[in-house]
């Protein structure tokens, strides 16, 4: 599981590297254009002089834009939606997988437990709702309605004028909010009191079909393929059907399937492929 949530850490490390990229699009200020972005009765120095003091007062580095183009282009503000919507894509699969995962414990994966959170289901005794990851999907689907709503306010300008304003700049800060509130939620109630099930992620991968594929190279595709149907007919595990007719010794069996050397790339072991055809040839497999 080191493997999964590293790669759940570095999907959300990106969506912090676009929020920070979309960011920069909103440095750029049209202010000063009056009504259609012409700076028809401001004075020639305003945009220069109440920007420089913007930057004074607040630390940014706001600049100058072209006042028409932005009377009526929202374009930073989609910029900044979309990195948002992204976030909550993420967030949403990340937050499925929990549920999937956490499913259980008869009839589901059940290979991680997420914390207690609330006392369980009214008509169901003893269950266990993922209510925080659940929470989060609704989040997400919020924010990634809110994103399409920007999107469509942004494109209904007419001329020099867009009077979609309000809308976005509600649903754009509403989004900042509910994913600000959400992730501290996640983190604090959901993911810090998670639990991996070593035991029951030991049982499903020793009886998992899968382990075959590692046994391709050693043993060949059809006999692989073979002992899988066997398994499968009679409800036993790989390794069992594997040891029952004697097709690899034990500890040449339990070298191939060493779990860490499933989670790497790595070369076939030529000592113990040597091995193994000997005892092979040896029984007239």
């Amino acid at each position: 599981y080191g493997q999964i949530f590293d790669g759940y850490a570095a999907s959300l490390e990106r969506c912090k590297e676009r929020i920070e990229k979309a960011k920069d699009s909103m440095l750029e200020l049209g202010i000063g254009g009056t009504a259609i972005g012409t700076g028809i009765n401001t004075h020639p120095d305003f945009k220069k002089t109440i920007i420089a003091e913007l930057n004074w007062l607040t630390g940014f580095n706001f600049y100058q834009g072209d006042s028409v183009m932005m009377s009526w282009s929202m374009a930073g503000f989609v910029d900044i939606s979309n990195a948002l919507r992204i976030l909550a894509i993420e967030m949403n699969k990340i937050s499925n997988d929990l549920r999937l995962l956490n499913s259980g414990p008869k009839a589901g994966i059940s290979e991680i437990v997420l914390p207690e959170v609330e006392p369980g289901s009214s008509i169901m005794p003893g269950k266990i709702n993922p209510s925080i990851a659940e929470a989060v999907n609704m989040v997400c689907f919020q924010v990634i309605g809110n994103d399409h709503a920007i999107s469509l306010a942004t494109e209904a300008g007419q001329m020099e004028l867009n009077v979609m304003t309000p809308l976005i700049s509600f649903d754009l800060l509403w989004s900042m909010e509910l994913l600000t509130n959400t992730m501290k939620m996640f983190r604090k109630d959901c993911v810090e009191g998670m639990i991996v099930d070593e035991k029951r992620c030991t049982q499903l991968l020793e009886n998992s079909q899968a382990l075959a594929t590692i046994l391709n190279p050693y043993i060949g595709y059809e006999n692989v393929a073979e002992i899988v149907k066997t398994a499968l007919r009679e409800s036993k595990s790989l390794k069992q059907v594997i040891l029952e007719k004697d097709i690899i010794p034990e500890a040449l069996l339990d070298k191939i399937l060493d779990p860490m050397k499933m989670t790497e790339a790595g070369t076939i072991d030529k000592k113990i492929l040597e091995e193994i055809r000997e005892h092979m040839r040896n029984k007239g497999i």
